[in-house]
């Protein structure tokens, strides 16, 4: 197994405990197991508010799919995006989480301009995926100015503390596994997220070869900066009556002001920097080892001197030190200095006791090793199910419904399996390798000169866009994907066709499903032109598409309509046929009452009592079609206000009209982002749903529905759907549409909408139909392909 461990490099650089975790593991890793690890590492730039945020980026951004698994233990190294990701949490950043009360200030902007709230919306939020920190960021900098000018661009300060907790929480949400290095950290709650109780495994030192000598001296030695506490160490031993001396290793910012400190008492020592056998050398030969720091997260010097069988002598606040020293066994623990001279005094007149209690604490750290640590995070990896997805478009940002499904779908699904979606796009596209959350992956590939002149070359004869299903001829000239589509066949468990289109291009042996989000070859033939070569086109979409039928192992219908099409279509044998509806996704949509939707549309300027209607739809002809007709509800309905929201907007603004030609109670809104999208849609009284043409079930009805809305459909746009179960879903034929509206209008706040709101999460919640594919993953790969 390739496994990557990923941390920050400081910037200056500095050797400390992280540094010695992250090289020592990856050399035992390396030199003692069968595995191959890797330490990778950027520089750490975190001086200024800005330095931070990039710093975060650049991690976040980091290809790591080179791994079979990736170990993470310090910010912003969590940030990476991987499909199986353990976290070993060393710390967050102290002075922006458990120190950061020193500062004194608050813990959050209580009040920002208008111009901040959607950013403050973005950091408060409960969206912790990486899509959410992508946002985050993108707001962040347009926000740049701004920021500059409140004066909220301090750091530390309180922006940037509310900022590195969301970001963390992005990171952490991708973590399949949470360890910890010492139950102090274990009790920092915030570091982890909500309902995380991670295991305690404490970890070695990187040191070899410890032994134990003559008692010398007292010792100590750390980084000399005030957490560590060494000044008190130099208090206390200035009222010690010992001759021994006191020695001090290390060096650091503030380490003039403790030789000041030390001035006049010739016992103490400065020894600057020492190699390691001189460190070995320095425990082996002293009497005990004091170590003060302020709540330490774990503390390697303790378990090196133990491992020396010296004594420790340590303070009631200092943290991870304290899990190893017990009072009068393995050192001890005092309150103050007082109590660090009467100790060092006591252990430097009896001596036997100072040699007992090192031997207690030798027994104390004997079964901390390399080996335990690794077998215990590593060893219980199982080799995850690789998948492979075959898409003719990239599913992020998810706009359009094919978009939204496989998004959903595929990235609850990379939680247990290795889910890699290869796109084959468009001309205009870039080759691009990104992971998306929980570790999805996706390739986009574009496709090749010569593939995207034959298909303009087929559209300007049939005079219609065809990049789909001309992708049946041409995907074979985009060599590129195809050659990517065998190696990742070749390394997969599974080959999933989420559209029939690229099936031609593919030529291996690992089994296979079909993903129908529609029956293709009926939707496209109300889409292409009557005519000849329209006609020869139109087999050859059949021909493909009941060959991926026949040789798929398993092939997954939208709805029980679709699945009886495609048996009558293709004479399919039921067996092969499971249904996986679409979906709406109720970790983010969330019922709305009608006294909140009136309260939501005073936000806006709107007047409570007008009744709101929306349309959501993408950049697809049968959308269009409902579009138009909307129009005319509105010329005849203009005590109503309807919004229009998602690419549908553009595509009619192309091909139709511009926007000033629309009745003046028509709002077009286009693309949103899901909080302006949110807010528009918690308005909203009335879903519609005007569909004549089309295929698959429209997953617009249930995010309406999910919302707490009323929704007019016609019988063709609720097709798949049980429409008894629903009774907030009303059918109108185009003849009765306004008048169904009307009569909705009249009634709408009596309607059992928050009923239909919990049915739908309970059946038809992405994360309810992804757990219905898992187990149809799970046996579809031991299906051999038919012939």
């Amino acid at each position: 197994m390739k496994i990557g461990i990923i941390g920050p490099r400081p910037v200056p650089y500095m050797q400390g405990g992280t540094e010695n975790l992250l090289e020592g593991w990856v050399s035992y890793i390396n030199d003692q197991t069968q595995d191959q690890a890797e330490l990778v590492r950027l520089d750490s730039l975190e001086h200024s508010f800005w330095d931070l945020i990039e710093t975060y980026k650049r991690f976040f951004e980091l290809d790591m799919s080179r791994f079979d698994l990736v170990i993470s233990t310090k910010y912003p190294a969590w940030m990476i995006g991987h499909r199986t990701h353990i976290c070993y949490l060393q710390h967050c950043l102290r002075g922006l989480y458990d120190t950061y009360h020193f500062l004194n200030l608050p813990e959050h902007l209580p009040e920002f301009p208008d111009e901040m709230k959607t950013l403050m919306s973005r950091l408060r939020s409960a969206d912790f995926s990486r899509s959410g920190f992508l946002k985050a960021y993108q707001l962040l900098v347009a926000s740049r100015d701004t920021i500059h000018t409140l004066g909220w661009d301090s750091f530390p300060g309180v922006l940037i503390r509310e900022i590195v907790h969301y970001f963390d929480r992005c990171g952490l949400q991708g973590v399949q596994q949470f360890y910890c290095i010492s139950d102090t950290v274990r009790q920092r709650t915030e570091y982890f997220p909500q309902g995380i109780v991670p295991a305690v495994i404490h970890h070695p030192t990187s040191h070899v070869g410890f032994m134990q000598g003559d008692f010398k001296h007292i010792f100590t030695v750390s980084r000399l900066d005030h957490a560590k506490r060494v000044d008190r160490i130099i208090r206390a031993y200035r009222q010690v009556k010992s001759e021994l001396p006191l020695l001090i290793a290390g060096t650091g910012p503030h380490e003039q002001e403790l030789k000041e400190l030390a001035a006049g008492d010739s016992r103490i020592r400065f020894l600057g920097f020492v190699d390691d056998q001189q460190l070995l050398e320095l425990y082996r030969d002293s009497l005990c080892v004091i170590f003060t720091p302020y709540d330490e997260d774990y503390g390697l010097v303790t378990i090196e001197a133990m491992q020396s069988g010296k004594p420790v002598i340590t303070l009631s606040d200092s943290g991870g030190v304290k899990e190893f020293v017990t009072d009068g066994e393995t050192g001890y623990i005092v309150d103050d200095e007082r109590g660090l001279a009467s100790r060092i005094d006591h252990l430097a007149s009896h001596s036997e006791i100072a040699r007992s209690m090192g031997q207690q604490a030798l027994e104390r750290v004997k079964n901390i090793s390399w080996k335990y640590l690794t077998e215990t995070l590593i060893g219980g990896i199982q080799k995850r199910k690789k998948i492979v997805v075959c898409s003719t478009f990239s599913c992020y940002p998810p706009q359009g419904g094919g978009q939204v499904r496989i998004y959903n779908i595929y990235k609850r699904l990379a939680k247990d399996f290795d889910v890699t979606i290869l796109v084959l796009s468009g001309i205009d596209s870039v080759y691009e390798e990104r992971v998306l959350d929980n570790g999805l992956r996706e390739i986009t590939i574009p496709q090749s000169q010569e593939h995207a002149e034959k298909q303009w070359e087929l559209e300007r004869e049939l005079k219609c866009g065809l990049y789909d299903v001309a992708m049946i001829r041409y995907a074979k000239f985009s060599t590129r994907y195809a050659d990517a589509l065998d190696r990742e066949a070749a390394l997969s468990d599974l080959v999933i066709f989420s559209h029939p289109y690229l099936f031609p291009v593919y030529h291996g042996t690992t089994p296979c499903i079909y993903e129908a989000h529609n029956i293709e070859y009926t939707l496209k033939q109300g889409m292409i032109p009557d005519g000849k070569k329209a006609k020869v086109l139109l087999q050859e979409l059949y021909e493909v598409e009941k060959q991926v039928c026949l040789q798929s192992a398993v092939i997954l219908a939208t709805s029980e309509e679709e699945r009886q099409g495609l048996i009558d279509l293709y004479e399919i044998q039921e067996t092969k046929f499971h249904i996986v509806p679409n979906g709406v996704d109720t970790d983010t949509i969330r019922y709305v009452s009608p006294e909140e939707r009136k309260k939501n549309k005073k936000k806006i300027g709107v007047d409570q009592n007008v009744p709101v209607s929306v349309f959501l739809g993408s950049w697809h002809e049968p959308n269009l079609e409902a579009f138009e007709f909307i129009i005319g509800l509105a010329q005849q309905t203009p005590e109503h206000l309807y919004f229009v929201i998602g690419s549908v907007c553009d595509c009619y603004k192309q091909k139709c009209h511009d926007f000033s030609c629309l009745p003046p109670n028509i709002k077009c809104f286009g693309f949103l982002d899901d909080e302006v999208k949110n807010e528009l849609m918690n308005c909203c009284d009335i879903g519609l749903n005007p569909m004549f043409s089309g295929a698959g079930t429209n997953l617009k009805i249930l995010e309406y529905l999910a919302r707490g809305m009323t929704v007019v459909s016609t019988e063709f746009g609720a097709r798949g759907l049980d429409q008894s179960s629903f009774p907030s879903l009303h059918i109108a034929d185009q003849e009765h549409f306004i008048e169904t509206i009307h009569d909705v209008t009249r009634s709408i706040d009596s309607r059992p909408q928050k009923q239909v709101s919990s049915a739908i999460a309970q059946k038809y919640s992405w994360g309810s139909i992804s757990s219905r594919m898992k187990g149809l993953v799970n046996v579809s790969n031991h299906v051999k392909m038919s012939p």
